[in-house]
């Protein structure tokens, strides 16, 4: 699986990037419409009478995690057994709706995420930093680009290995040097040969003589 592009914002927002619901209207916290992923880092264990964290997402954004359904003691063991604690980087998945106070925005730290109890897998732990999560990500794509870089240079090789044959013999070349061991026609540049006979043969037998003109019209104007 290819690594993340936290780079894009669509698939990884902000949390005031995320769609508004007022509190008290009834609706889901946690909605699928919209395949989002939120990453952020826990801040502060604010657990009163229910498990509470504060979090910070990517800008900055401070708000409130809420975990529904459970009371202080079972609160604490959950937030411990998923080692939900300062500093650990929380990914939410799935879409979400950030809960807003009727008189209340994000700025105030009124804002929140509130998680039914039973979806509380839709929440996903990385034991380290959020910076550092986004930098071991971004490593991970900078290797993955090399190593397809690698791939295709491979493949354009062989591939170039492949049509490195005498366009009259079909001989395979081949030079100790590295090199395809074959010489080029000095009117196209395209058309190999191994040797000055089988110029001669392509030139004549080949039908190279009137291909060469029509090679070379093709280059100019489209390129090799």
């Amino acid at each position: 699986m290819a690594p993340p592009d936290f780079t894009n914002r669509n698939l990884f927002p902000s949390f005031n990037a995320l769609p508004a619901e007022q509190e008290g209207n009834g609706n889901p916290t946690v909605i699928t419409t919209t395949p989002t992923t939120l990453i952020a880092q826990v801040k502060d264990d604010m657990t009163i009478t229910k498990p509470t964290l504060i979090l910070t997402d990517r800008d900055a954004v401070p708000f409130a995690l809420v975990f529904e359904g459970y009371d202080r003691e079972e609160g604490i063991k959950f937030l411990k057994s998923r080692n939900l604690k300062k500093g650990a980087t929380v990914i939410l998945r799935n879409g979400l709706a950030r809960k807003v106070s009727p008189r209340e925005d994000s700025k105030s730290g009124k804002a929140s995420l509130r998680i039914p109890k039973g979806r509380e897998h839709e929440v996903e732990v990385i034991n380290g930093k959020m910076e550092r999560v986004f930098e071991i990500v971004e490593r991970f794509r900078e290797a993955e680009d090399f190593s397809r870089q690698q791939q295709q240079q491979q493949e354009k090789d062989e591939e170039e290995k492949e049509r490195a044959r005498c366009d009259a013999c079909g001989k395979v070349g081949g030079g100790e040097d590295g090199s395809s061991g074959l010489f080029k026609c000095t009117g196209c540049g395209v058309a190999r040969y191994c040797s000055k006979e089988c110029q001669v043969k392509g030139w004549t037998d080949g039908g190279h003589k009137a291909d060469c003109k029509v090679i070379k019209g093709i280059i100019t104007i489209w390129g090799r």
